[in-house]
């Protein structure tokens, strides 16, 4: 389909051109020339402020699927009409060739600008969110256990185009931060933003949506292969994009980031990246030779609460990475670099981060893949990770010498709940949950509404018809912290008087690990306002007074119950608003039941 569509749109052009002059036709390839290098030169500042703006629910909440093909058409369009009507105005009149040269000179400049318009399009297509086979064309495709290029389009205009304003970013349009510099093949992002396993989950991250953390080198020892682990019975069969073996003298870069909870799937707990949605841009400084290249591996932990880390290849489609619950837990990526290349700059879901050499970033080396092996075993690869403990001491108060139901008594009483069930007496009739999403099963998936109180308060005795709990999957569950009346974490209890307001609330369980606050339960006697937005946490406790809820000591009818997505397994230490520990609990909460 994508064929018929690129082939129609270059015939067309060039049959419209073909009935004015070469003169004409000359004058309209000129504008759409430099309109395609200014499209170009404002793709990723105009998408990145798109991306920004875009809101994050709602009815244009798909403005953020479509960023990167507006940020590239609307100045390819633009920037047209206006050279259109400049040169209009400056050359009124026309020339008029020989017959023979105005058909051929005519067709041949219809041609050129029907591929240009055609190769602006393709690629604006293929960053939006649609099926990964979408229009029948997947130029980038498992093959065995490595992605690689599988083809192109009859015409490859894509390819054609892009190459084309890399080549003139260093030449006749050259500037210091070229295009071919960050985006060597421009048409690339086009190709891989949407590889996951049907194509429909998030192809896009906005620019703060993740962090650099660290790097780290690995270079093979005698006899032993880079793509080999202590996990693996065999070698990754990875393979360069073209399909080609990695050089024999190559080594693994390794870049730790740190994904956000803003980075989550629409609706859902948890962040998923494959390797088609991440790679690095590698240069050979002495050839001005650059790679595109992605990750072969990644180090991380997608299990629940236990923080050992593992090693992952990257070796099927649909092998995603996923980090659940409201943690925000670092992973480092591997890539197999050639050793004459350095990496310059790294790019998520097409956010690019650059990466300097040290000592601007500091980089461990691992002089053999056992000793990256022992790293990761003993969780010192990422930081912040801690090793395994392989003990208790003989601490009087350690919770295996107390029953779960007078720790859960004692951790009520400081207000920490582990539940996901609306605060009694609440619960929705379904049909009037007004801005909440539901699933089938009538469980609270995000949104925001609010209420009168006895619209909450009704006895609803159909249980198809209540709604009362908060939907958590997989290794997630919810923990609920009442920060009202005489609770240790209340708003305006004597430990927040010292915090800083500004910070964020979040729960830290005993392995360091930070959850984020993604809503909220208020009530008072004359509202009920509820807010659950996994992909939107709370990022200061400022944010509840923009929004209408200020609690105070002289009023008795307000309630203010804070909700946190955990993982299961985990056990909560404390409650904090920042680093102001406000509610220590003397013995951690066990998130050992599933709620759904």
């Amino acid at each position: 389909m994508l064929n018929l569509l690129v082939i129609a749109i270059v015939l067309a052009m060039a049959y419209v051109a073909v009935t004015r002059t070469f003169f004409s036709a000359l004058l309209h390839m000129a504008c759409v020339v430099v309109a395609g290098a200014i499209a170009f030169a404002f793709w990723e500042p105009l998408s990145y402020m798109i991306l920004t703006k875009a809101p994050t629910k709602g009815f244009l909440e798909p403005i953020e699927y479509t960023a990167w093909a507006f940020g590239l058409v609307i100045p390819f369009a633009a920037s047209l009409a206006v050279l259109r009507v400049a040169t209009d105005k400056l050359a009124p009149a026309n020339a008029v060739a020989v017959p023979a040269a105005d058909v051929v000179g005519a067709g041949a400049c219809g041609v050129i600008s029907g591929v240009i318009t055609a190769g602006v399009l393709v690629i604006a297509i293929g960053t939006m969110r649609f099926k990964t086979d979408e229009f029948g064309y997947e130029p980038v495709q498992y093959q065995g256990a490595s992605i690689e290029r599988s083809g192109g389009l009859l015409l490859p205009v894509d390819r054609l185009v892009g190459g084309l304003y890399a080549y003139t970013s260093e030449n006749a349009f050259a500037t210091e931060n070229s295009l071919a510099k960050w985006r060597p093949e421009p048409w690339h992002a086009a190709e891989v933003m949407r590889m996951n396993d049907r194509g429909l989950a998030r192809n896009t991250a906005r620019p703060n949506d993740f962090e650099l953390l660290a790097r780290y080198t690995v270079t093979a020892a005698n006899g032993e292969n880079l793509l080999q682990d202590r996990w693996a019975t065999s070698p990754h069969q990875a393979t360069m994009l073209d399909g080609t073996p990695y050089p024999a003298d190559s080594r693994i870069e390794g870049i730790i980031l740190e994904m956000k909870s803003s980075l989550r799937e629409p609706g859902a707990s948890f962040v998923s990246v494959t390797a088609g949605q991440i790679w690095i841009v590698a240069e050979n400084a002495d050839t001005g030779e650059r790679l595109n290249l992605h990750p072969v591996a990644v180090i991380a932990n997608p299990q629940g609460a236990d923080t050992s880390l593992s090693r992952f290849p990257f070796d099927s489609p649909k092998f995603a990475i996923s980090s659940s619950g409201a943690a925000t837990r670092p992973m480092g990526f591997e890539f197999v670099v050639p050793n004459e290349f350095e990496p310059i700059a790294i790019y998520l879901k097409n956010i690019r981060r650059e990466l300097k050499p040290p000592p601007a970033q500091p980089v461990t080396e691992f002089t053999s893949v056992a000793q990256r092996d022992n790293a990761v075993t003993q969780g010192s690869l990422i930081e912040g990770a801690e090793p395994i403990p392989v003990g208790f001491g003989e601490d009087e108060t350690d919770t295996s010498v107390r029953s779960n139901g007078q720790q859960e008594e004692e951790n009520r009483a400081k207000g920490i709940f582990f539940t996901n069930t609306l605060p009694r007496p609440l619960t929705i009739q379904k049909g009037t949950q007004r801005g909440l999403s539901i699933d089938s099963g009538n469980y609270i998936l995000n949104g925001e509404a609010k209420w009168a109180p006895a619209a909450l308060r009704t006895r609803i005795t159909e249980r198809a018809l209540q709604i009362n709990k908060f939907s958590t999957t997989g290794d997630v569950v919810m923990v609920q912290v009442d920060v009202s009346g005489n609770f240790p974490g209340s708003m305006y209890g004597q430990a927040m008087a010292t915090a800083q307001r500004v910070m964020p609330p979040q729960l830290v369980d005993t392995n360091g690990i930070v959850y984020d606050c993604v809503g909220w339960v208020y009530e008072d006697r004359d509202l009920v306002h509820i807010r659950f937005d996994p992909g939107q946490p709370v990022r200061g406790m400022t944010q509840l007074a923009d929004a209408g809820i200020t609690l105070s000591s002289s009023r008795t009818d307000q309630k203010l119950t804070l909700l946190f997505l955990c993982s299961y397994g985990a056990e909560i230490k404390s409650y904090n608003v920042g680093p102001k520990v406000i509610v220590e609990l003397d013995n951690p909460l066990p998130l050992d039941k599933r709620q759904k």
